[in-house]
């Protein structure tokens, strides 16, 4: 009898998650939250490490204003055999909080455009940027100012969510 580890391999990615909160969030009967994966192919890992550390204290700072619900970074030593990347798992009351954070980190890119402004030239490159949430929500960042930055979109349809507890960000 074969066991469970014996068979094909599943492509997993491993990123390691170096700093981030989770909001405590009742459980929402109507789900609008919206979750924004930026993927980042590193150039300069330190130099990229502390402008977004840097910048986490402000984030934090705004998580009223944001409506944030989670905020994550966490890196891959090799990401598809691509070399060495950065990911930023995200999550969001609702488009609104969505397009107030990136409204807020703004300043942390280069360039004066969405289209410009989502890469660190000599630190990293934006990779893909995946948007996940309810359609009435996708439609919402889609018929705004970001729409052109390089999304991929992901209409939630059905799940759960669990009241998340406990103290916060710190």
């Amino acid at each position: 009898m074969k066991k469970w580890n014996e068979g094909p391999k599943l492509p997993f990615q491993y990123f390691v998650c170096e700093w981030g909160f989770r909001v405590p969030k009742a459980a929402m009967e109507t789900d609008t939250v919206m979750h924004l994966y930026p993927y980042f192919k590193l150039k300069n890992e330190v130099n990229f490490k502390k402008i977004w550390s840097d910048a986490y204290p402000a984030t934090k700072a705004a998580v009223a204003e944001e409506k944030s619900h989670q905020y994550a970074f966490s890196f891959c030593d090799d990401y598809l055999g691509e070399g060495k990347f950065a990911s930023c798992r995200e999550s969001y009351g609702d488009a609104a909080g969505l397009m107030k954070h990136i409204s807020n980190v703004g300043g942390t890119f280069n360039g004066d455009t969405p289209e410009k402004g989502c890469i660190h030239p000599d630190n990293a490159d934006l990779h893909h940027l995946e948007l996940h949430g309810p359609a009435d929500q996708l439609e919402i960042v889609k018929n705004s100012d970001l729409k052109g930055l390089p999304w991929t979109y992901f209409a939630t349809e059905w799940g759960f969510r669990n009241a998340v507890t406990g103290p916060g960000p710190k």
